[in-house]
């Protein structure tokens, strides 16, 4: 049954069956416009419908302009649009809010945004407040209460 399905595609693809060629099921595919390998370029643009990812093309597709795997501002982005972004950001500018610019723009909207205090022993009389806009490339932290300078937090960013 599986030899007769294999080979009712190679003759949809125009092809005679030929038990010495191997590769002849790809060229089958490929014929219809199916199949194929994507190359590095292909798999980071994560766009094809028709190429087959390898393992090693998988792993390429969440690398190039998808990453960024910096310790103070990265981003990582994922099949399906998911952007993480993450940005370390410095305390002491005491009470009130300050502004500071996403490491890429989200294309379609912020979803959410935390903050948290790197490292875990800073000193912060408050939880920060983290507030992002759809759309925008930056996000505003604000300290009630201050911090003590010296300190930093890291500022996780989720969007599309």
């Amino acid at each position: 049954m599986i030899t007769e399905s294999l080979r009712k595609v190679i003759e949809d693809a125009g092809l005679g069956p030929d038990h010495t060629n191997l590769g002849q099921f790809l060229e089958a595919l490929q014929a219809q416009g199916l199949g194929g390998y994507a190359d590095a370029a292909e798999a980071q643009a994560l766009s094809s419908l028709t190429k087959l990812l390898t393992p090693g093309r998988l792993a390429d597709a969440f690398k190039g302009g998808n990453q960024s795997l910096v310790r103070s501002a990265g981003h990582q982005i994922l099949p399906g649009g998911l952007i993480l972004q993450w940005r370390q950001v410095p305390l002491g500018f005491g009470e009130g809010s300050e502004s500071h610019s996403n490491p890429i723009a989200f294309p379609n909207g912020a979803l959410a945004a935390f903050a948290i205090k790197d490292p875990v022993s800073a000193t912060l009389s408050n939880t920060p407040r983290v507030s992002i806009t759809p759309g925008q490339a930056s996000f505003v932290i604000g300290i009630v209460n201050g911090a003590t300078a010296g300190n930093q937090m890291t500022v996780i960013l989720i969007g599309h």
